[in-house]
């Protein structure tokens, strides 16, 4: 009852005092419970209740909060190590994860994934340095392809542009990322229509010429590669026998393009000259 007089007429009297005393002040209070629920269940006073309940801010838990978690992760990740940086695979799986524990679990989270990055000398957070309830939530595979071919365009098609993609998308298999890009160069090297220059400015996604150089370069390495087991005096049968090596790392959904792109170079369809 006295505090519920401090809040409604904002007057109090000190223990064993006969003087009123009157105070300027704003209560603010937080609950995970629904104080609705409460009320009705006589669990929480409904006179205190309606004096509390002047302003209400509802804040949702951090599972639907998915635009806030980048941020929330990178503020978590500079407290523990301003050096440290979080691989794109791993901030993918923090953001479908359900978060719970809301905040408290993050920042457990992230402690202990910098703790593992550190004891490797790593200063990127890779999926395996998250806890296996996590983890288990590998990258969808229909979106490696993009994401490698993204991060290789922010790159431009550096030397080390493979190694440090692997590393971004958290700690993936060097060659892995080699071949799904070989694998993506071929798909739309075949969706153009064989045509080199277009197939180029495609994967290179930019205008400069510097940049689109190296995927030319890059792409007739992959494509003489691909047709050297090509003898126009053979069958078709007989260098798709001896072609099949070039298929053994390739992702199966990328066959089909090899598949198009020997068969199409058999035929003189196109050609490197």
């Amino acid at each position: 009852m006295k505090l519920l007089r401090v809040i409604q007429e904002g007057a109090f009297e000190r223990v064993g005092g006969v003087e009123t005393k009157s105070v300027n002040i704003r209560v603010i209070t937080a609950t995970n419970r629904d104080i609705k629920k409460e009320v009705e269940q006589k669990k929480f006073r409904e006179d205190l209740y309606y004096r509390l309940n002047v302003f209400t801010v509802q804040l949702p838990p951090l599972r639907e909060r998915v635009l806030d978690l980048p941020l929330l992760a990178n503020a978590l990740i500079v407290k523990e190590s301003p050096e440290m940086k979080l691989s794109v695979g791993a901030l993918e799986i923090i953001q479908r994860y359900e978060w719970k524990g809301n905040i408290r679990e993050l920042q457990s989270v992230i402690k202990r994934a910098v703790l593992l990055s550190q004891s490797e000398k790593r200063s990127i957070i890779h999926i395996k340095d998250l806890p296996e309830e996590l983890s288990a939530k590998s990258i969808v595979s229909s979106t490696i392809e993009e994401k490698i071919l993204e991060s290789m365009r922010r790159k431009q098609f550096s030397r080390s542009a493979i190694s440090e993609t692997a590393d971004e998308l958290g700690g993936l298999n060097r060659g892995t990322v080699s071949e799904y890009f070989r694998g993506e160069c071929f798909r739309i090297f075949v969706e153009h229509q064989f045509d080199l220059n277009a197939a180029v400015q495609t994967i290179a996604g930019a205008s400069q010429p510097e940049v689109a150089e190296k995927v030319e370069k890059r792409l007739r390495e992959f494509l003489r590669n691909a047709t050297e087991n090509v003898v126009f005096s053979d069958s078709l049968e007989s260098i798709k026998a001896s072609s099949k090596p070039k298929y053994k790392n390739l992702a199966l959904r990328y066959h089909p393009s090899l598949d198009a792109i020997i068969e199409a170079f058999y035929q003189k369809k196109w050609s490197l000259d």
